[in-house]
């Protein structure tokens, strides 16, 4: 009775897989049909001499019922076939399920894969994790410090020298332009000429001081207009320098002296290092590339390093040196704060009092400016120091984003006349 329900079994199985042969037969004549109509269609478009692309057309309008795993499927029951009816129906009942038994290890195998790649990537996240917080706790030593600070220094005059060469250069040309004031209105300046000229030199001397502020105004403003939109060329090897010593602890080298109030921005940690604060990087980033770069090197000495091709006569100089203190003052009204006014004076006078050496070059206009020029352009003062923090800030954020180039970062600031 055994054998007999095992014969029937047996018999039942050797039906399905005689039928999925037959399938498998029918469907390989359908493939052999169409590769035989593709044949034919290539040597009639030969033939006719059509253009190539009407074959690939027809090429691809033929789609291949068998797919890889019905091809793989029906040479398992190929061979379950062969076993039956060469060694009978207990051999091929053992060769289905060793086919069913490798299926279920492929499937462990697949998941012992998967599961070896999630820990994998696992491990490379909490790698790169550990890698950043060790940066991140990395300090710039002294020696380090020194060769950003040359790096930065070079690459700040390399690529700031091209935007603000015409504007230096149409000063130097300008022989009647006097923006010092000492100069073209009296040794007092503005307010000492009202004091002492008669009232019928008045109307005259008003015009030259009106066109002496327009002129001061205008070249300023230049300058403003031209660092905004060298940002979105500023180079990475600056950035990268310029976001280490603006945001990481680093040891100043005594080689570079900090002026007092850069040092006030500072925080002394418990390394022995110091890192500035939010509002400090602001003020590192104007001292190390406006006044140390900008002004101290390509407006007043432009000769040295490219912005001129001979040296200024000593009028130019005079216009140059009064040009440099007010973006100085500028720099320093953006950091102290406070409303146009009193307010404003004061605190600008607070930030610019310790820095006396950062100064030294361009003292004496910077003193003119202060007692006679300021209170007629503390109101523009007012409303264009914002272009100079936008500058900073701009610089700040496209170098904390270790951004290759500033070009993502929009400098958009309109600068008043």
């Amino acid at each position: 009775m055994q054998a007999s329900s095992e014969a029937q079994a047996s018999e039942q199985l050797r039906k399905q897989l005689e039928k999925a042969l037959s399938m498998h037969g029918e469907l390989m004549a359908h493939v052999k049909k169409a590769a035989e109509e593709d044949a034919a269609r290539r040597a009639e478009a030969e033939a006719d001499r059509r253009p190539r692309s009407h074959i690939e057309k027809a090429r691809k309008s033929i789609v291949c019922p068998v797919n890889a795993v019905e091809a793989q499927s029906l040479q398992s029951f190929a061979s379950i076939v062969a076993g039956v009816n060469e060694q009978g129906s207990d051999k091929a009942v053992a060769t289905a399920v060793g086919v069913t038994a490798g299926r279920k290890a492929s499937a462990a195998e697949g998941a012992k894969t998967r599961f070896s790649g999630i820990a994998a990537a696992g491990m490379a996240v909490l790698f790169a994790l550990r890698l950043r917080a060790r940066a991140a706790s990395h300090s710039i030593s002294e020696e380090e410090a020194l060769a950003l600070l040359a790096s930065l220094s070079s690459r700040a005059a390399e690529w700031l020298r091209v935007p603000l060469r015409p504007i230096v250069q149409s000063i130097i040309a300008d022989t009647r332009l006097h923006l010092d004031w000492g100069e073209g209105g009296g040794s007092g300046g503005a307010l000492g000429f009202f004091r002492r000229r008669p009232s019928s030199d008045m109307a005259t001397e008003v015009d030259k001081i009106s066109h002496k502020l327009h002129e001061l105004r205008v070249r300023t403003r230049s300058v403003l207009d031209a660092l905004l939109s060298a940002v979105q060329d500023a180079p990475a090897p600056l950035l990268h320098s310029l976001n280490l010593l603006c945001h990481k602890r680093v040891v100043w080298p005594k080689e570079f002296p900090l002026w007092p109030s850069e040092r006030a921005v500072l925080v002394r940690q418990k390394n022995g290092t110091d890192m500035a604060t939010a509002l400090g990087s602001v003020r590192l980033a104007l001292g190390l590339i406006i006044t140390r770069v900008v002004i101290q090197q390509l407006l007043l000495q432009p000769k040295e390093y490219g912005v001129a091709a001979a040296k200024p006569s000593s009028r130019a100089m005079s216009n140059l040196k009064a040009l440099a203190a007010m973006l100085h003052y500028i720099c320093h009204s953006a950091l102290a704060g406070g409303e146009p006014g009193g307010e404003l004076v004061a605190a600008a006078d607070r930030s610019l009092e310790p820095d006396e050496e950062a100064t030294q070059s361009f003292a004496p206009a910077l003193g003119k400016l202060r007692q006679h020029g300021l209170p007629l352009l503390e109101s523009w003062i007012g409303e264009n120091r914002g272009a100079i923090h936008t500058w900073a800030l701009t610089m700040l954020r496209a170098a904390s984003s270790r951004g290759v180039s500033a070009r993502s970062v929009p400098a958009a600031y309109s600068c008043s006349a």
